[in-house]
């Protein structure tokens, strides 16, 4: 009995801490929704938080007694920091697509607005031209535009999509101070494009230090079956005839 419930508790860590499928990852995604969803966010645990309990109850379990115990509330607390850094891959994807699309987007956008355009209808139109992703956000900020909400809460609320958060908040300041919507995002286009070039460059840095454990796991059996393994027994043989 205790090795089942042992078994079924570490399956349902396990199942909670792979990808899911993506319809469970979408809801997660939903669920970091803004102040204004509080309910919809308030009614869902945290896969993180069963994952974390499972593991605790399961060692705890297998284990027994007062060093069950023990061993239940280390595996929880150290399951639910694993758990809580994983990312889903496909919206590890839409972040990047986001990241990727949204320096061209602002420069479109402080286009619109240098030529006379009002800002809801700027928003609308790049959202349609750049498409993805990134043209599906900017569609919901423009359609809570046209209905006559407040500019500045939009872009406020806007900020929880954490790509979009430097643009929301540019238009957010300006809308506040009266200051130039236009170079503002000029401004800021150049800014994303240059700290794009500095990821970029650190991802390319870090590709050798990443590829230097596969090849060390790849070349450290050889080394151990030529290199050490013939010297120990080497040694073994000639005290062995002395």
């Amino acid at each position: 009995m205790t090795a089942m419930v042992s078994a079924l508790l570490t399956g349902v860590s396990l199942a909670l801490a792979l990808p899911s499928t993506s319809r469970a990852r979408l809801e997660r995604v939903v669920a970091r929704a803004p102040d204004g969803d509080a309910s919809r966010r308030g009614s869902r645990v945290s896969p993180a938080v069963v994952a974390a309990l499972s593991a605790a109850v399961g060692s705890a379990v297998l284990v027994g007694g007062l060093l069950g115990l023990v061993v239940g509330a280390v595996a929880g607390v150290i399951v639910l920091r694993v758990v809580s850094r994983l990312e889903p891959a496909d919206v590890r994807r839409r972040r990047a697509e986001l990241e990727a699309a949204l320096p061209g987007a602002v420069d479109l956008v402080g286009a619109c607005l240098s030529v006379g355009r009002p800002p809801g209808l700027s928003v609308q139109a790049v959202a349609r031209a750049v498409g993805g992703p990134l043209g599906a956000e900017l569609e919901v900020i423009a359609s809570r535009l046209a209905l006559g909400a407040d500019p500045v809460t939009v872009w406020h609320e806007s900020a929880w999509v954490e790509p979009l958060a430097p643009l929301c908040r540019t238009m957010a300041r300006s809308i506040e101070t009266g200051a130039p919507m236009a170079e503002g995002l000029h401004r800021l286009a150049d800014d994303l494009r240059r700290r794009e070039r500095a990821n970029a460059e650190q991802r390319a840095a870090s590709v050798g230090v990443r590829a230097a454990a596969p090849l060390g796991l790849c070349f450290l059996p050889a080394f151990l079956l030529i290199g050490i393994v013939p010297t120990i027994v080497g040694a073994f043989s000639a005290m062995s005839w002395g």
